[in-house]
């Protein structure tokens, strides 16, 4: 698979790395800003690695430019248990908080 991915996160600029450097990726299925720094994001990991989940929750800076739809990688970051975002009102069993994460986008050929 022909990949590069777009690095961004918690106070990271843009730059181009290899796809292997995190631990994790998945499909964008929704995106909430919290309007204090985060981005909460829902992610579909099914075709990725096996695991048992196969949705998770996301914590990313706020300068994070994604969609619904869009792949990303990620790394380990945090897990936090029973986290409530007061922004939000809303509770989370548990959340991610993650330092990098970026989207996978297609390799494009030279013009």
């Amino acid at each position: 698979m022909n990949r590069w991915i777009r690095c961004i996160g918690i106070g990271m600029t843009s730059a181009v790395v290899a796809a292997a450097a995190w631990a994790d990726q998945g499909v964008v299925r929704e995106i909430v800003d919290s309007k204090n720094g985060y981005l909460y994001v829902q992610v579909d990991k099914s075709g990725t690695a096996a695991d048992k989940v196969q949705e998770e929750w996301l914590a990313v800076g706020d300068d994070m430019k994604l969609k619904p739809g869009d792949t990303i990688s990620f790394d380990e970051g945090m897990v936090v248990t029973s986290f409530r975002s007061e922004a939000l009102q809303r509770s989370f069993a548990t959340l991610r908080f993650v330092m990098q994460a970026a989207v996978i986008e297609p390799k494009t050929q030279p013009q």
